[in-house]
């Protein structure tokens, strides 16, 4: 499928459940269903997530010098330095170092790999947000199943 298609997918399947569930919905609750809707594919080199990485890494890198000043000044406290530079560092390698180990629809794919993904999510955010990254990435995992 599309990436277009997931995040169509992802979208109606979120204000279906958080409307059936009477969550409350917002625009940033619906970006992490896009996020999860995505993410599975960041291991094909060729997908629009993927794309997304090399297309802004000038700014990755731009924004890692900013957070190096930041803990500098004291602006921000040294767990937040690290949390948020191990997520920058891994998702730069990340499409190159998991297509070349487990392939297109390895381990991005995995109903564990999900499980870790959605678990990181609700430890930094919210249950609310972990729900919708988490009905993005299964009906990622559905569609391909289908198509």
């Amino acid at each position: 499928m599309r990436s277009t298609s997931h995040v169509i997918g992802a979208i109606l399947i979120c204000l279906i459940l958080f409307g059936y569930f009477k969550l409350p919905l917002t625009v940033w609750i619906v970006s992490f269903a896009i996020v999860g809707s995505l993410l599975p594919d960041i291991d094909l080199k060729t997908s629009y997530i993927s794309s997304l990485w090399k297309r802004y890494s000038v700014y990755v890198y731009l924004l890692i010098f900013v957070l190096i000043f930041l803990f500098l000044i004291g602006g921000i406290n040294e767990d937040m330095l690290y949390l948020i530079m191990s997520i920058i560092i891994i998702f730069l390698a990340y499409p190159r170092v998991i297509n070349s180990v487990t392939g297109h629809r390895g381990l991005t794919h995995k109903f564990i790999y999900s499980l870790v993904m959605i678990t990181l999510v609700y430890y930094f955010f919210d249950f609310n947000e972990a729900f919708a990254f988490g009905i993005g990435y299964f009906s990622h995992l559905l569609f391909d199943k289908i198509s």
